[in-house]
């Protein structure tokens, strides 16, 4: 078997180490002569063999201590030596059997990726403070931890639960933010198309809400005491602007972000894609995860790393049968797979999803209508039919909104992070998200 670390990998796991790896030999371990015996390897071939036994020995050497906390300490400590050495791409391979090489190496991978600490809990969300106690952070980062999040009353609750509370009124809808919503007259670029006109003028007709098509405007008004919340949209000239009073239902309908079902401890997402934070491979993963968000300056770069540690390519690029493709565990998927814009967006919301409330990055998964057109006149869109899917972004506590389309992403990597209202006034590729609340999430 070609070792999949090194010839495999079109897409880098870090991709810090991907010239590196694709100039060492394909075979760099005997696997009939054990960890002490090497055939001919090349100068980087032999540095690499060095690193790789003298990680293994430590690993199998080491003790599982009885003192929880410092166990933990411990086991990052070496699973932190192997991303600094750039080995995580090895141990991946070896540890999901695409390397052939001794059997002696995968116990080994087995038993660091075990005892690594879950970094989600269904009761609550990771703190900066925690990762900085076990060393995943040299510092706690409270500049990128929501504040006043951790300051509403939420403990022994699902950390999701805290936008039913009236109090997220006052953190996540302050006035002059965008916020999207249903009716008339929408700004988006569609909405001047004959095929999305409504029988209403104004918003008001409660019969037709649910056939309305989804805007964005400017949140002018918020009472807390009030059902009604006022928005500033732009009319159809897209020039003049008017105000429409929306349910404050509606509001957190179409801006909240969704939180994921969840079933045997393992999260559902799309085509039978369920995440499970206690595995082993997972846990690895938001760990190192967590190494490369470490000093990010800004949420934007948040995003383009997370982007950068999936090692998946588009099926419209054509298919490499030696990645995971049919797989539920979007661990395997996030270390060497393949997938459509289901996949792919599956796969990016499991690995940002416990890391909402510290990262201030809110996620809604949408689905909803592409196209590319040189006419637009000539274009119908459908408020029903689905043929697209990507994540709508809140960032928090700017309240910026950017979407990730990382089918769009292949061709332009603009698309890894992109302001929503660009991506979804452009007349020549066309983007409507239809707001509706898909595999089986929930607001």
């Amino acid at each position: 078997m070609v070792p999949f670390a090194l010839e495999g990998l079109k897409k880098n796991i870090t991709k810090i180490s991907a010239s590196r790896l694709q100039d060492e030999n394909t075979t760099f371990l005997t696997s009939d002569n054990g960890l002490d015996k090497e055939k001919q390897p090349n100068a980087g071939d032999s540095l690499t063999n060095k690193k790789l036994r003298d990680i293994f020995h430590r690993i199998m050497s080491e003790t599982i201590d009885s003192n929880s906390k410092m166990n933990t300490i411990k086991w990052i400590g070496i699973f932190r030596d192997c991303f600094n050495e750039q080995l995580l791409p090895f141990l991946y391979g070896i540890y999901l059997g695409k390397i052939d090489i001794h059997d002696q190496f995968k116990p080994a991978c087995t038993k660091l990726f075990g005892q690594l600490p879950c970094l989600y809990d269904i009761s609550g969300e990771i703190t900066s403070s925690k990762l900085h106690q076990w060393g995943i952070w040299s510092k706690p980062y409270s500049e990128y931890v929501c504040q006043e999040f951790s300051n509403c009353e939420r403990s022994n609750k699902r950390f999701d639960s805290i936008f039913t509370n009236e109090k997220t009124l006052d953190y996540f809808y302050k006035p002059g933010r965008h916020v999207f919503f249903r009716g008339s007259g929408v700004c988006n670029i569609a909405s001047d198309l004959s095929t999305m006109k409504t029988d209403a003028d104004e918003f008001g007709n409660a019969q037709a809400v649910t056939e309305k098509f989804r805007g964005i405007g400017i949140l002018e008004q918020l009472e807390s005491n009030d059902e009604l919340c006022v928005v500033s949209t732009k009319c159809n000239d897209f020039k003049s602007t008017k105000q429409i009073k929306i349910p404050k239902t509606m509001l957190w309908e179409q801006n909240n972000p969704t939180w994921l079902k969840c079933a045997n401890n393992k999260f559902c997402l799309e085509d039978g894609i369920k995440a499970n934070y206690e595995s082993s491979l997972m846990k690895a993963r938001l760990i190192e995860l967590m190494f490369l968000l470490e000093g990010c300056k800004n949420q934007e770069e948040m995003v383009h790393k997370v982007e950068l540690m999936m090692n998946m390519t588009c099926l419209y690029e054509g298919l490499d049968r030696s990645r995971y493709c049919r797989c539920e565990d979007p661990a395997k998927l996030s270390t060497y797979g393949t997938g459509h814009c289901h996949g792919l967006t599956s796969v990016f919301t499991s690995l940002l999803y416990p890391f909402q409330h510290l990262l201030g990055i809110y996620m809604r998964y949408t689905g909803g209508f592409h196209a590319k057109c040189d006419k637009v006149d000539d274009m119908e869109i459908s408020n029903c039919i689905e043929n697209h899917q990507w994540l709508e972004l809140t960032f928090y506590p700017s309240f910026k909104l950017n979407i990730v389309d990382l089918v769009q992403a292949v061709s332009d990597k603009k698309f890894i992070c992109h302001h929503t209202l660009d991506a979804y006034s452009d007349p020549r590729n066309i983007l409507y998200g239809n707001g509706k609340l898909i595999i089986d999430s929930y607001v």
